[in-house]
């Protein structure tokens, strides 16, 4: 059983925004059955804008998503992750398990692949990894082979990693989406933010039900799934669904 503290009067009183009752989503598929269910816990915080970089740490070490793999890393850009050919243009390098790579539409994206999206890196190392750069052949040891073979897109999921300008870009749209994290490193990392936070936190859901914010870094999930869902909402706007 999941630890959650008893609601006080003011709490039961005080009704939840409409906007704030995300839909359940089943989140299983056959290769990490293992880790997540239709039960895997749903952890849903609503903070000011300010506190948001706190949660870069998260992004910058790889969370999971949910996608649908076998897609090339365009489609999956623009498919998967909603992104415009703008946003898109300001990832200028991206690495897929661990190789950089050029061509966005050939390097297809699989069940469990590591994708590290960056900005525009400095130097000429930063030039090297560029995608579509004039120093690509220096790196030709360290590019993801073209493989764009015929393939059946199906659910999966993959690990992101974000960077720079990239991460202070994109973190909203990722932690509204839903991110998925090890529950033994969540717990780690939210009993590690600051006392503030949870002062200026609006609303804090755990699967639909109203949490008081300052229960939020005693959470524990020994009976859970390996994961946890975390969604981070900041300014009121509404969760999407995931």
């Amino acid at each position: 059983m999941r630890f959650l503290a008893a609601r006080t009067t003011a709490d039961r009183e005080t009704p939840v925004p409409p906007v704030m009752k995300a839909r359940r989503e089943p989140c299983c598929t056959m290769k990490e059955k293992t880790l997540i269910t239709s039960v895997t816990p749903h952890l849903q915080l609503f903070i000011a804008e300010d506190y948001l970089p706190g949660f870069y740490p998260l992004l910058q070490s790889g969370v999971r998503v949910q996608a649908q793999v076998g897609k090339s890393v365009h489609a999956t850009f623009v498919e998967e992750f909603g992104l415009n050919s703008q946003q898109i243009d300001q990832i200028q390098t991206v690495f897929l398990d661990g190789k950089a790579v050029d061509d966005l539409d050939a390097a297809v994206i699989r069940d469990g692949s590591t994708l590290g999206l960056s900005s525009a890196m400095p130097g000429l190392v930063g030039a090297t990894l560029r995608r579509g750069s004039y120093y690509a052949a220096m790196r030709s040891q360290i590019t993801a082979a073209e493989t764009l073979n015929t393939v059946t897109p199906e659910p999966g999921m993959i690990t992101l990693k974000l960077f720079n300008l990239v991460l202070a870009e994109f973190a909203s749209l990722f932690l509204r989406r839903g991110v998925w994290i090890e529950k033994e490193t969540l717990h780690d990392f939210l009993a590690t933010r600051p006392g503030d936070l949870w002062r200026n936190c609006r609303a804090v859901l755990l699967d639909g039900d109203r949490l008081a914010p300052a229960q939020v870094a005693e959470l524990s999930w020994p009976d859970a799934t390996e994961l946890i869902c975390l969604s981070v909402t900041a300014n009121g706007d509404g969760p999407v669904s995931t």
